[in-house]
């Protein structure tokens, strides 16, 4: 360990000067000795472990090696996030050149936050970047907006994922349900939607629409009165924060169970488990 004293002379500094260059030097020495056992992982491996990275690190991991240069277009996790210096142009360019040079051909999961960016901004481009994840056989999408005065003017789902197979989870924010779509979600086992606005029919069409699907959680929605469960398989429904529709109707919100007939009829239930 070096060791710091003041010389006859009083040479304070240059005694500092050196414990600092030898404590550089052995910082330096430790990231180096770290890189070269990381450089000994087979690149598979490394592929995993930059998937598990926000996409903005993955891509500046290039920067480290040759070898590194090319080892994030093979990633299958995705985490695209609007930051608060961002400009909607550069993010866009940006997420653009990540899935063009994407060489993976199956999408493990999508998670597009656009958290603090104008909604009308990315009307067109969420649709082309939701293709090319349904076209990479996607399982887990996670779509993330702001809440303002345009929450609702997404129409949901986007058509390019009405009939994704692959899709497995799906969690989505910020939309109005969209009565011509038709959807076909054969293993659809979670969904998740919040800012949502259905009414009665909506509900009854996305859930035949999910006949795999165990978990449906909303939050923040409104339009409807009544929700019948038909499917067997699903486990667990969650309703947070319903805003009751304003027809001078009843506030009462009716849930219909066909596994039980002492779970017929429910009144405002938050949170229920059939």
């Amino acid at each position: 360990m070096a060791s710091l004293h003041l010389s006859k002379n009083g040479d304070f500094t240059s005694n500092l000067r050196d414990l600092m260059w030898q404590k550089q030097e052995n910082r330096v020495t430790g990231v180096e000795e770290t890189l070269d056992r990381i450089n000994q992982l087979p690149d598979a491996l490394l592929v995993q472990i930059l998937s598990l990275l926000p996409t903005r690190d993955a891509v500046a991991s290039s920067v480290l090696s040759r070898r590194w240069r090319y080892l994030w277009n093979s990633i299958d996790n995705f985490h695209f996030v609007v930051r608060n210096d961002d400009k909607a142009e550069n993010f866009i360019s940006f997420e653009d050149h990540v899935l063009a040079h994407c060489t993976c051909p199956k999408i493990r999961k999508f998670k597009l936050d656009l958290n603090g960016m104008s909604n009308r901004e990315f009307e067109l481009i969420i649709s082309l970047w939701n293709s090319f994840a349904v076209e990479r056989n996607v399982e887990d999408v996670v779509f993330m907006c702001s809440f303002d005065d345009e929450v609702l003017y997404y129409k949901w789902p986007p058509s390019s994922m009405c009939t994704c197979s692959s899709l497995i989870t799906l969690d989505w924010s910020c939309c109005t349900f969209d009565k011509e779509s038709v959807i076909e979600w054969k293993s659809l086992k979670s969904l998740k939607l919040q800012y949502i606005m259905f009414d009665d029919d909506d509900i009854v069409n996305l859930l035949s629409c999910c006949p795999a699907l165990e978990t449906m959680e909303l939050s923040l929605f409104e339009g409807f009165c009544r929700v019948e469960i038909t499917s067997s398989n699903l486990k667990r429904l969650t309703l947070e924060s319903h805003k009751w529709p304003c027809s001078g109707e009843e506030d009462s919100l009716e849930i219909f169970c066909p596994t039980s007939s002492a779970f017929g009829y429910f009144r405002i239930p938050w949170t229920y488990q059939v």
